[in-house]
Parts: structure tokens; C-alpha cells; sequence
């Protein structure tokens, strides 16, 4: 990152999963990246090769250019 308007470090992470957006305790996230994400997710989650997709462990941009960061999906278990 070229700098953090939202405080993040790298490895920072949440976990999506049935019972929603899980932050890891005294962490952050920068809710406008999750929010550029979600969609994206939410609309791949039907795919009959969600998991192939997954696997690719795809890269993502925050919605904000200067901050440079980058979010990887990455299927968790």
C-alpha cells in the first residue's frame, strides 16, 4: 500500500462465511474495499465453478486508487 486511509497493515483480513462478515478481534477492514468485493462474491457464489474461481485465489482492488491495495479471495478450510 502507498498509505492507509483506513488504517490497514498488511495480512489484515476478514472472513466471509454463512453467519456474515467476521473481523478478527481489536483488527479493521476497510469496509469501502468489502463493499467494492461483496458484489463481485455474491454473484459468483451460483457458478458451478465457484470453487475453481476460488482456487485461483483471485486478486482485487480497493475502490480508492491512491491507497494501492489489494485484497486476495482465498477459500478458507
Amino acid at each position: 500500500m502507498q498509505y492507509s486511509a483506513c488504517g490497514m497493515s498488511v495480512g489484515d483480513h476478514v472472513d466471509i462465511g454463512p453467519d456474515g462478515v467476521l473481523v478478527p478481534d481489536g483488527k479493521g477492514f476497510c469496509w469501502f474495499a468489502l463493499a467494492a468485493i461483496i458484489p463481485l462474491l455474491k454473484g459468483r457464489l451460483g457458478d458451478a465453478d465457484v470453487d475453481d474461481w476460488l482456487a485461483s485465489a483471485p486478486l482485487l482492488a480497493c475502490p480508492d486508487p491512491p491507497e494501492s491495495l489489494q485484497i486476495r479471495l482465498t477459500k478458507a478450510g
